[in-house]
Parts: C-alpha cells; sequence; structure tokens
C-alpha cells in the first residue's frame, strides 16, 4: 500500500481517501504532502458514490472534473465495491506529464508543504506560496462541508484527516491555537468512531500523540495520562496482522519516554525501550519508518544512560543514533535533525569519558546539522546554539580562543534568528551571557563582562530566575559594592521565584548564601553570616544523602560555620563546621577535589581546636590520589593539583609533630603508578569515576536540559559509587596492586633508600645548603654528598638495573638556529663532542630542521639515551604546555609524559628551565624533567634556569667521559658525574649562576 508521512505520523493514502468528502456536482482539493493532492469529483446519481484522484506528480497539480477521466491515461484503476453502497469507493491513481489549464472548471493547486514538518524548506518561495498551501480558512470550509455527510465511517475519518493537518500546521508555525484546534477536532473523530471500526487505532493514537505534544508544551498530568491511555487502546485493539502497529508501539513507547522526563521512573524508561525493540522487530525492511523508529530508540537509551550510567546505554544509543543518520537518505529533510541528535550523543561520551576525539565528532557532526538545514528553518536556531556549545565545551577542554570566540558568534545568531516570544529565548541568552563571561574570565576585557551582565540582565527581564553570577564577578574585580548587593538581590529573587520542591532550588539557596557571605567579607555585618549559615543550611537539608552536589554545600556550610565561631566562640558552631566538613570528606559521591577541600578543612579546624588531626590528613591524602588520577584527564591535574597547595607538606609536618615518622615518609610520596596489568579493569573504573566527578550534578534551572529530580540524581550517584568501590576492591586483589589508590606503606617505599639514603627536606630560602662563597673543604654540602633529586619516591622505586643491548643508541638533539628563538651556536659543538666520545656505540644526531616534534618524538622512543640541546621553555600558566623548542614547534610536556619511552635509560637536558618546576603546584614535579621520569626514563640531568651556551659543552664533555669509560655506557654513574663537572665549572672561575642550575634526578 502506498504511504506517506504527514507530521511525525504515519498515514496511508486509502485512510485518506475514504477519510475526504464529497458534496453534489463539487469539486475539492485537499493538499497532504509534497506532490500529493486529492481532488474529490462528486457526482449526483442518485447513490451514494465518491470518486478520488490521487494524483502523484511533483509538477503543478490540477485535475479536471469529469474530462479529467477522458482526457488522461490512468495509470491504475481500483475499483472496490461492497455490499453497502454507503460504502462504496472507487480509488483512481492518476500520473499526470503535464497539465495545462483547459477549462472553467479546472482547480490548480501548488505543490504542498513537505509530508512531515522537518521536510520544509521554509525558503522565501515557500512562504509566499504558504497560504494558498494549506490555509486554516480552507480547512475549516472542508471542516463545515464534512458535517453534512450521512456516513459516519467517512465522517469520523474525515475529521481525523483535518485534525492531523492542524497539527501539521502548528508543527511549522508552533501556534498553540492551532494544537488546541487539532485537539477538538480529534476529540470529535474519535466520539464518531465506533469501537468496531478498523480505524480505531488510528484515530486513537493520533488524538494520543495531538495530547502528546500539547503535554510537551505545557505540562499538564491529565494530557500525559490520557495520551498513554489512548496510544495503549490502539495496541491492544491491533492485531498481529496489522501492519502499522509499530506505529502505535512508537507513539506508546514516546510517551512512556516522555513521562519519565518528567517524573521519573525507572520501570517507564525500560517500558518505552522495551516497546522500540518491538516496533524495531515488526518493522519491514526499506520501511521509510525505520531511521525514526531506530533514533527514537536510540535516545531513549542514551536517557536511560543518563539515569543510571550503564556505559552499554551509550555505546548501543549511539549506535542507534548513527544508523538513524546512514539509514536517512541524503537530501531528506529529516536528516539535519538525526545529525544533531547523533553530535549530542557523542558530546555526552565526551562529557563521561574525556576523549577529545569524540569532542571534534559531535562539533563535526553538529556542524553538518546546520550545513544541510536551510536559512529560515525553525530548528536551525536551536542546532547553532548546539554547535556553539560543543565548541564552548572543546574550549574548556583546550584553550583554544578560537574556539571561544566561534561559540560566541553562534550562539548570538541563534540568539538573534530566535522568534522574540519563544520559550527558550531566556536560556539562550544567558547562556551567550555565560560564554561572554568565560571570555572575559579568560582575556581580562571589562566590555565582555558588561556585555555578560546586558546579557543576563535581559534574560532577568524575560524570565526573572536567572542568577546574578556576572554582576558579583564584577563586584569581585572592581570591588563596587552596589554590584554585590545588585547581585544578592537578584539571586534572592531567584529563590523567591522558584517554587518549593523544584530540584534547582537548593542550587540558588547555596549560591545565594555563598554571595552573602561574600558581603559579610567585606563588611563584617554578622547578621549576614548569620544569614548565611541558615541559607546554606536550608541547602543542605533539601539535597538528599548522596547528591553529588551535597558535598559542595556541606563544604559552604563547614566554612560558614568555622567564620561564626571566631566571633561567637560558641562550640556549636565549631562542632557544626567539624561535622560539615567530615560528612562532606567522607561522601562517597561528589569531585574528588571538593572532597578533599573538605578534609583539609576538617583537619584544620580540628587542629586549631588542640585535637590531633592525623585521622582527617590521612583522609585528605586518600582523597589526594582520587584527585591526582581518578577520573582526571592529564592536562587538568595540575589545576587541580594547584588547589592542594602546601596540603600535603602540611600534613607530613603534622604526623612528624605528632612522631608518626613513617606515615610523614608515606604522606610524602603520595602519588601512585597507574599500571596496565587489567586494561578492561582500568577502563571500567576510569569510566565510572569520570562520570561520579563530572557528569552528574543537576542541571541548573537554565541550561538547556530540563531538571533532573534530586532523589534521582542522588540515586544515580550512589549506583555509581558503589559500582567504583566494587572495581576498586577488585583491583586490589591482584597481586602487586594490594594497596591500589592507597598511599604505599612505610615498608614498600624504604628499598628507594638501597643505594643510600633518602632525605626530605623542607626546602626555603633562609635554610641552604653550605657556604659556597667559601673555598674551605667542609663549608658546604657538596664536599660530603653526591646528590641525586627526586620528585616522589615511587619515581625511583622498582627500577631494573640498566642493560647494554646491541642496538644500543644514543640521540642527540640540537637546535642551533631556532626560528623566532635566539641562536645556540654552540650546540651543535656539544652534540658532535658526544658522538666523539661515544666512540663504537651508535649516535643518532638530528640537527636543525631534521629536529621537528615527530623526528624527535619517534627517535625518543628507539633510543637509550637522549641528549637534548635546545631551548626550554617553561609555561607558567599551563604547565603542561611547557617542552622542548624544536624546529616547527615546542614538544610539550604533556606530549612527553603521554608518550611511553620502554627503551629509554638515561636524558641529558641541556636546555633551559628544564628542572623549574610549577611554584603553584604542590611538591613542584610538573616539569620537563620529571616528565621524562613518568615516561620512564631512570635518570635525568637537567637545568633548573638559562645556562651560558658555552658552559653546556664544558659539563656534557665531563659528564658523557664519566659515564661512557671504557666504551660501555653506564647511567647509575650520572649523578657522580655532574658532581665533578660541576665541581670543575666551579672551580674554574664560572660565575654562580652558571654552575648552579644543573641537577640529576632520578638514580
Amino acid at each position: 500500500m502506498d504511504e506517506e508521512i504527514c507530521g511525525e505520523t504515519s498515514l496511508v493514502l486509502g485512510d485518506l481517501r475514504t477519510g475526504v468528502w464529497e458534496m453534489g456536482g463539487s469539486l475539492k482539493t485537499l493538499q497532504i504532502g509534497k506532490g500529493i493532492s486529492l481532488e474529490i469529483i462528486a457526482e449526483s446519481t442518485g447513490r451514494e458514490e465518491e470518486i478520488l484522484l490521487a494524483e502523484l506528480d511533483t509538477s503543478d497539480l490540477s485535475i479536471w472534473g469529469e474530462q479529467a477521466k477522458q482526457d488522461f491515461n490512468y495509470h491504475e484503476i481500483l475499483e472496490c465495491r461492497s455490499d453497502s453502497p454507503v460504502q462504496m469507493v472507487m480509488t483512481c491513481v492518476a500520473k499526470i506529464s503535464s497539465l495545462r489549464k483547459t477549462s472553467d472548471d479546472t482547480v490548480t493547486c501548488e505543490p504542498s508543504i513537505g509530508s512531515r514538518i522537518s521536510e520544509c524548506t521554509l525558503d522565501d518561495s515557500w512562504r509566499e506560496k504558504e497560504e494558498q498551501i494549506l490555509s486554516l480558512g480552507s480547512l475549516e470550509t472542508s471542516y463545515a462541508k464534512l458535517h453534512r455527510l450521512t456516513n459516519p465511517i467517512l465522517h469520523a475519518r474525515g475529521l481525523n484527516v483535518i485534525g492531523c493537518a492542524y497539527r501539521q500546521i502548528y508543527r511549522e508555525n508552533r501556534q498553540a491555537v492551532n494544537l488546541e484546534r487539532a485537539i477538538t477536532i480529534h476529540e470529535e473523530a474519535m466520539q464518531s468512531t465506533s469501537e468496531f471500526d478498523l480505524r480505531l487505532a488510528e484515530h486513537s493514537r493520533d488524538l494520543g500523540e495531538a495530547l502528546l505534544e500539547r503535554f510537551s508544551l505545557k505540562g499538564d498530568v491529565a494530557d500525559i495520562d490520557r495520551a498513554t491511555t489512548l496510544c495503549q487502546n490502539a495496541v491492544d485493539v491491533a492485531n498481529d496482522v496489522d501492519t502499522h502497529l509499530y506505529n502505535w508501539l512508537n507513539t506508546l513507547a514516546g510517551c512512556h519516554l516522555s513521562r519519565f522526563r518528567q517524573f521519573g521512573g525507572e520501570e517507564v524508561l525500560n517500558q518505552a525501550i522495551s516497546l522500540w525493540n518491538q516496533a524495531t522487530e515488526l518493522i519491514q525492511d526499506g520501511d521509510p519508518q525505520t531511521y525514526r523508529i531506530i533514533g527514537n530508540l536510540g535516545t531513549a537509551l542514551l536517557t536511560r544512560f543518563e539515569w543510571s550510567g550503564n556505559l552499554d546505554d551509550l555505546t548501543q544509543g549511539i549506535a542507534r543514533q548513527q544508523e538513524a543518520v546512514d539509514l536517512t537518505p541524503d537530501g531528506h529533510p529529516d536528516k539535519p535533525g538525526w545529525f544533531n541528535n547523533l553530535g549530542k550523543a557523542v558530546q555526552l561520551r565526551f562529557q563521561c569519558l574525556g576523549d577529545v576525539e569524540d569532542l571534534n565528532k559531535a562539533v563535526s557532526f553538529l556542524q553538518a546539522a546546520v550545513d544541510l538545514t536551510p536559512d529560515g528553518h525553525l530548528d536551525k536556531p536551536a542546532w547553532l546554539n548546539d554547535l556553539g556549545s560543543a565548541i564552548q565545551s572543546r574550549f574548556e577542554r583546550l584553550g583554544d580562543d578560537e574556539d571561544l570566540d566561534k561559540a560566541i558568534l553562534l550562539k548570538r545568531v541563534a540568539v538573534n534568528l530566535m522568534p522574540d516570544d519563544h520559550h527558550d529565548r531566556p536560556i539562550w541568552i544567558n547562556s551567550l551571557g555565560i560564554a561572554i563571561h568565560s571570555r572575559f574570565e579568560r582575556l581580562g576585557d571589562f566590555e565582555d563582562l558588561d556585555n555578560a551582565i546586558l546579557l543576563k540582565q535581559a534574560a532577568v527581564d524575560l524570565m526573572p530566575d536567572v542568577s546574578g553570577n556576572a554582576i558579583q564577578s564584577r563586584f569581585e574585580h572592581l570591588r563596587n559594592f552596589e554590584d554585590l548587593d545588585k547581585a544578592i538581590s537578584l539571586k534572592q529573587a531567584a529563590v523567591d521565584l522558584m517554587p518549593d520542591g523544584h530540584p534547582d532550588k537548593t542550587l540558588l539557596l547555596n549560591d545565594l548564601g555563598t554571595a552573602v557571605e561574600s558581603r559579610f567579607k567585606c563588611l563584617g555585618d554578622i547578621e549576614d553570616l548569620n544569614k548565611t549559615v541558615l541559607l546554606l543550611r536550608a541547602a543542605v537539608d533539601l539535597t538528599p544523602d548522596g547528591h553529588p552536589n551535597k558535598p559542595d554545600q556541606l563544604n559552604n556550610l563547614g566554612k560558614a560555620f568555622a567564620s561564626r565561631f571566631k566571633f561567637s566562640h560558641h562550640l556549636f558552631d565549631l562542632q557544626s563546621a567539624i561535622t560539615s566538613y567530615s560528612t562532606a570528606a567522607t561522601s562517597p559521591t561528589g569531585p574528588s577535589i571538593l572532597r578533599f577541600m573538605a578534609a583539609y578543612a576538617w583537619a584544620g579546624v580540628s587542629r586549631r581546636n588542640g585535637e590531633s588531626s592525623i585521622a582527617e590528613f590521612e583522609c585528605a591524602i586518600n582523597l589526594l590520589l582520587q584527585v591526582a588520577w581518578v577520573g582526571i584527564p592529564l592536562q587538568d591535574q595540575p589545576a587541580q593539583l594547584t588547589e592542594t597547595s602546601d596540603v600535603v607538606r602540611l600534613a607530613v609536618a603534622v604526623a612528624v609533630e605528632s612522631q608518626e615518622y613513617e606515615t610523614a615518609v608515606q604522606w610524602a610520596d603520595s602519588f601512585d603508578e597507574l599500571h596496565n596489568t587489567d586494561p578492561e579493569l582500568a577502563k571500567q573504573l576510569k569510566d565510572v569515576s569520570q562520570q561520579l566527578e563530572g557528569s552528574l550534578s543537576s542541571s541548573s534551572f537554565l541550561e538547556e536540559t530540563g531538571p533532573v529530580p534530586l532523589d534521582d540524581v542522588a540515586q544515580k550517584a550512589s549506583t555509581l559509587a558503589a559500582a567504583r568501590e566494587k572495581i576498586i576492591k577488585q583491583v586490589r586483589k591482584i597481586p602487586g596492586f594490594e594497596l591500589f589508590l592507597r598511599p604505599k606503606t612505610f615498608d614498600k617505599l624504604t628499598p628507594a633508600a638501597y643505594e643510600g639514603p633518602v632525605a626530605i627536606i623542607n626546602i626555603h630560602k633562609l635554610r641552604c645548603a653550605g657556604n659556597y662563597n667559601s673555598d674551605a673543604v667542609g663549608e658546604k654540602l657538596s664536599d660530603y654528598v653526591v646528590s641525586s633529586y627526586t620528585p616522589t619516591l615511587t619515581a625511583i622505586l622498582d627500577q631494573l638495573p640498566p642493560e647494554m643491548t646491541r642496538d644500543f643508541q644514543i640521540l642527540t638533539v640540537a637546535q642551533p638556529s631556532t626560528p623566532d628563538a635566539t641562536k645556540l651556536p654552540e650546540t651543535e659543538k656539544e652534540v658532535k663532542r658526544v658522538k666523539e666520545i661515544a666512540g663504537g656505540i651508535r649516535v643518532r644526531a638530528l640537527i636543525n630542521e631534521e629536529a621537528t616534534t615527530v623526528q624527535v618524538l619517534q627517535a625518543m622512543k628507539e633510543s637509550n639515551w637522549i641528549h637534548l640541546a635546545c631551548h626550554g621553555v617553561q609555561d607558567r600558566k599551563e604547565s603542561l604546555k611547557s617542552g622542548f623548542l624544536l624546529h616547527d614547534k615546542i614538544l610539550e610536556l604533556s606530549e612527553l609524559i603521554r608518550e611511553p619511552l620502554p627503551k629509554t635509560d638515561f636524558a641529558f637536558l641541556s636546555a633551559c628551565q628544564t628542572a623549574m618546576g610549577d611554584e603553584k603546584v604542590a611538591e613542584e614535579s610538573v616539569h620537563l624533567a620529571a616528565g621524562m621520569l613518568f615516561s620512564g626514563c631512570k635518570g635525568v640531568i637537567a637545568t633548573m634556569w638559562s645556562i651560558q651556551d658555552e658552559d653546556a659543552p664544558k659539563v656534557t664533555e665531563v659528564v658523557y667521559n664519566w659515564m661512557l669509560k671504557g666504551g660501555v655506557p653506564n647511567r647509575k654513574e650520572a649523578a657522580r658525574a655532574l658532581h665533578e663537572a660541576v665541581k670543575e665549572l666551579r672551580e674554574s672561575g664560572a660565575d654562580f649562576l652558571s654552575w648552579v642550575p644543573f641537577i640529576h634526578m632520578g638514580r
């Protein structure tokens, strides 16, 4: 049977033929879809007979009354008769090659709008013809004539067709009055439909679908209840041979998914997925509905993933969305929508698993959706906004300012294209304001800050419950107290306008409380502090246990109680602060960095109160391991570790103070390495942890997705936390991983001292290692010991003795004239001297243009020793962007850490600043030398600041003469070799700053 789609509903042409009416001697045209019109010619013959001509041509459509039967060759004439003359219908399907106006009784119709709303091109020519194509007036005229039919079956079917037409108009212009009219007419159709009518299932489904659309618009529970009942009835009355059962299942599944999104309930979502699975089994290969049903199944699976965190649902959901894209023909008007869905699904996977490649794919898919959508399409603003959000996410991950600029441009275009009365307009305006605010925080341009405030104020005017964060940010930079008061006023208004029970009310209370606390810190009004406590306690009380936001709220409440204790000296405030901090720190859910900071604050409050804080610091150190590894992308670790500040050192000090010396050593070496003994288990742990770390917080009240019930979020977080603990227990059963994500015990760290003592030294500018201005022996540390340094004890554990293999290779890299950098003419002489000393040992040299990042990185993987004579650069803002300046670009520390160097035993980094760490990061372990150690190198010679170009060859010659004695490489001599080289340089009369920067790390 021929089939075409109307709106999102499958309508069979036969249904339409029998649903259209006749009046004696009249001719009527009803446009249904692109290239499809129905011409009804009625004859007054004394008997009830309907003749319907279905013209299937893409040219302009015209039918000549009775003359058409004589002038045109009908490809197929089907005559259907029954015992009842009332039900007799003759259907004529005509293919007309050309149409001309030849008589006065000709009726000409313009090509119709697309059979689905998404098929419409909405270009200017379409808009000019819109009134001719499907006018409300013609529908109302048809509706009035329909009531003159005496056949109840045709009357009901005709009503249903007109109801579908009104829904199609609603989907095109989004005017609620058309949807209301559709529902009214569908209700009439249902009342006119007998329980024995074969079209009862169809009419039930169509009314249910209309009610479902109104529920999406208004949220009336009665609508979703009745829609579900009607669609269930459609499924129940259909039999197994009903070829459209999959359609009824599709709509019923949509009802269950809408109900879940509004009210939650795992069983409701599972029922939706089950129904869509049934529909996919029933649909025939090649059916034009296939892509839609498969895509809907994908959407439901992704929804379940967001609720339960089951990665199988994420994988299957993306696969189904990809299948929907693949099955939708190129040029089909639905294709952009499926590209948009696929892009958002892949972006969701990025948010959970952190793979930047997913983010790039998401941007590509979302860009395709935009590119394939013609200007003027009602969905284009939303897809531009989605693309802007994805590109903004990429900026937040990679820090490319061009991405942020593009995101702002796309969001601005989306806002400009959106109708003024669109219900999402304040959300998008606020989203644009957030993006511009981000650029202000990045670049510090106050024009951006002012624009962000103007946009957020515009959002406030449209929807008053918009937060005053941007205005508060301006206060923090300019210290204008009027800004702070206005921000608090806006936040208070948002709280007052948010209904009780709304999932986002806790966020607003917490936000308002922290703003009022800021005013207390500035003005010292104790009433502000009391109000802060009340607001933050309310936020905590409304948030269920297990919700990932609760540790942050408890942490803020603890700060408020601690601040008030300083004024009141009431033990209640002190005990409340300790309780708040400890509950936050020991919560199984929430970002590790927030729980770590709560543990640190807990330890601090306990210590100031004269109590032992060993247990509190132990909690902090254990959480620090998660901050450093679990779920945190490599480039995010320095920023996270910056926030840990001096916690480790303070913890060690407390342990020493308490004479817990072994504990002090354990905490001083608080980072473990991630091994690949069980990759699958490691992947499971990473996936679950990343979901817990960043993807669970309920959406803010102005995000583009609806709010998630607090209990649902808490349940999901608790489920994930339990899953993570279960996986960690499995890991700890593997031999050698008994202490996984725990600090190494003292007995595991003592082998680090098997070659000599290891000292943990509190470095301070007032505590130096000797009088280096004196020439007398015994005045300085270097007179007694040969020193090596290590960022952690772990870095020098488990090191096997170096092996001398036949393919032993030394890599030398020199950049005497790096583009856009000062020349280093001595570097070429330096590496040539290394080759001379090496004798018969193989040396691979990369000099000038040969030393590209790709070539050097590959050669490093193939070499045992590495000598780099080039500029080193230290990025003080982003430590992992520090690196070696090669001929084409910087070889960054992030690349070194990611790329294992399985053969490398030793590296000489004769470059500037290769051992100067990030002063913001605890333990100062984020530098190039440490990066080489983390990549597998056993020992490294590096420099802490720029060295004289002429000094490097002198130190190099002494070092390699020591390490290559007798033509046999011996990395174990590196520390002694450097010690002697520096001694010679010092005794030669070189400036203090020339020999001090050289340092040996590792064994």
